[in-house]
């Protein structure tokens, strides 16, 4: 990990609203439906795992990945 800095990129925000077991439940299918955290994860691991990993392309994966989750 030598050499490598966090990214900095300004992102939208989700606007605020009261944290209720509804707001919960309905982040959570959000989560479960509308995203592709889990597809870009995947990316990213494999090839971080790879013979020479990408390092520009795992840059790119992360921001992605950050962009969906905010």
């Amino acid at each position: 990990m030598e050499g490598i800095v966090p990214l900095f990129y300004p992102m939208r925000k989700a606007s605020s609203k009261p944290v209720t077991p509804q707001s919960i439940y309905d982040g959570m299918v959000a989560a479960m439906t509308g995203g592709n955290i889990g597809v870009v994860s995947n990316a990213i691991s494999k090839i971080w795992n790879s013979a020479v990993p990408d390092l520009d392309t795992i840059k790119r994966l992360c921001y992605r990945n950050n962009e969906v989750i905010d």
